[in-house]
Order: C-alpha cells, then sequence, then structure tokens
C-alpha cells in the first residue's frame, strides 16, 4: 500500500470516528477522560486536524466499541 492509499484509509477512520462521537454525543473532554488522552489531542481529532497514531485511533474506537481492522494488500 502506498502512503497516499494509507492516507486516504486514516482519514476515513476520523471520519467514522467524528460522526460517531457526534451520534454518541461525546466531547473531546469525555473522550480525553475515558481514553486518558490529553484533551487536545481530542480536540484536534474531532475537528479533523492533525495526523493522529494508530494507537490514538484505536483507544478512541474501543471507548466507543467500535474496532479498527487493517487490511493489507500483496
Amino acid at each position: 500500500m502506498d502512503a497516499r492509499s494509507q492516507s486516504v484509509q486514516i482519514s476515513q477512520v476520523v471520519i467514522t470516528l467524528q460522526q460517531g462521537a457526534k451520534r454518541r454525543g461525546l466531547t473531546a473532554y469525555r473522550l480525553s477522560k475515558d481514553t486518558g488522552l490529553r484533551i487536545d489531542t481530542m480536540q484536534r481529532l474531532l475537528a479533523g486536524k492533525g495526523s493522529p497514531t494508530i494507537s490514538t485511533l484505536e483507544s478512541v474506537a474501543n471507548v466507543m466499541g467500535m474496532v479498527i481492522e487493517a487490511h493489507h494488500s500483496t
């Protein structure tokens, strides 16, 4: 997978997490408390800014009861 494809997939995960947080009424503050991550990290994620790590995305997904799956192509 090239870097552009990986970036697009991460962007899709971020959008899915943003939508999930909005549907559940989760704020950056609540996500910060529930994940143990910094509030500014959650604010950037919800605003679609920055480059979240896979670990950050997984932490947020876990709080929302979601799973992130990786698909590798050869």
